[in-house]
């Protein structure tokens, strides 16, 4: 087993250059995840040119690019019935549909960039222990999200949750049957980052944020920008005390023969989640060389703490697919454990103050985005369907 190493490729590979003189722009985005590459095809959507982004790093070396590839239509923390709970089912189905449109504008980036990150469409199993013949509780949780999803969600019980997935650690499943995408997360971050390149956004890599001497002028490593507008989304790197901080590990297995795949279930390629408490949950899919992926995170730390592998996390997965998958005999071939934000309520924290916006907590991929779509109209001060449920 190589350890930790990560699956999608090198996170040293540079593609644009770093800052050599200081700059000068209208619109500086701070952090070369998902939720700033959004940003940025917010801003330019919008009209706005002369932007920069800067990454410490490379495109996609935080979060981003250590994510497990699942972009799903699922809120940060809890399923859509604890947003229902929290915010009604009105906004919630707002919240849903937005999510929606998040995952077809990716689709249209990666056609209309030619990203090449082994792009696929699947259904995403939300699985639970509990028997829903024996909890009322179930059923009630279904409707509320039902109400919500519509047609895009499936009750799986008894005999049609076993063809699905042939398991007897799970008794109810809710499937998510639209809008579910699997990616490489690395490659579609640096397929973004050229696409947006290619329409003007000035990208600056190794040019990591240190302060901001005032509303305009930002201190780098490598120099200073001047900034009308500043959005700042540095994902773990981010400190407030509305953001919890995590730890999140992720093994692949060797290739998988097509009987094996057939064995546990997972041939039609369908992800999923165990239903845990909201900083504990294993998630998986299959990858797009019939490898299985399996996560698991539950482990608070630092912001911006370092991406070392760890070791519990790694031994609990382990223990998971024996549980989970007892007939599949495989070998773990990569690891790597990376940090994630996310915020305290139900949706990720945008924070406003004058000309700055600050975009924390945004641990589902398909949310940031969401949440970079509002923190730019915060921005230009435009309306958004979603601004009672951001402020």
């Amino acid at each position: 087993m190589t350890t930790p190493k990560l699956f999608w490729g090198s996170l040293k590979t540079t593609t644009f250059p770093k800052q050599t003189t200081d700059l000068e722009t209208d619109y500086l985005i701070v952090g070369g995840g998902i939720s700033g590459l959004a940003a940025a095809y917010f801003l330019l959507k919008a009209g706005k040119r002369n932007i920069t982004l800067i990454e410490r790093d490379t495109i996609g070396s935080g979060s981003t690019g250590h994510s497990a590839g699942m972009l799903v239509t699922e809120p940060e923390q809890g399923n859509w019935y604890h947003m229902v709970q929290a915010h009604g089912p009105s906004l919630a189905k707002k919240y849903y549909e937005a999510h929606v449109d998040a995952a077809n504008l990716v689709e249209k980036i990666i056609k209309d960039g030619r990203i090449e990150c082994r792009f696929k469409t699947h259904d995403y199993l939300y699985l639970r222990k509990t028997d829903p013949k024996r909890s009322t509780r179930i059923w009630k949780e279904y409707r509320a999200v039902q109400d919500v999803l519509g047609t895009d969600v499936e009750a799986l019980t008894g005999k049609t949750l076993k063809r699905e997935l042939p398991s007897t650690l799970y008794k109810f499943a809710e499937r998510l049957r639209k809008h579910n995408l699997v990616v490489n997360p690395l490659l579609f971050a640096r397929g973004f980052a050229q696409y947006l390149a290619g329409r003007g956004v000035t990208i600056v890599e190794h040019t990591a944020f240190k302060k901001a001497l005032d509303e305009q002028t930002i201190v780098t490593s490598r120099g200073t920008i001047s900034t009308k507008y500043t959005i700042f989304c540095r994902g773990s790197a981010e400190t407030n005390p509305r953001l919890d901080h995590f730890l999140t590990t992720i093994a692949i297995t060797k290739p998988l023969s097509d009987k094996q795949l057939t064995s546990i279930g997972l041939s039609d390629k369908d992800m999923f989640v165990e239903n845990g408490s909201d900083s504990s949950f294993h998630y998986g899919r299959i990858t797009g060389d019939n490898r299985l992926l399996l996560g698991y995170g539950d482990k608070r730390v630092k912001a911006d703490s370092a991406m070392s592998l760890h070791a519990p996390h790694l031994k609990d997965i382990k223990r998971f697919m024996d549980l989970q998958f007892p007939t599949l005999t495989t070998t773990i071939a990569y690891a790597w454990s990376a940090p994630y934000a996310l915020a305290k309520g139900r949706v990720p924290l945008v924070s406003v103050k004058r000309n700055t916006v600050t975009i924390g907590g945004a641990g589902i991929q398909l949310g940031s985005i969401v949440a970079a779509s509002y923190a730019v109209s915060v921005l230009l001060k435009q309306s958004h369907p979603l601004k009672r449920l951001f402020s």
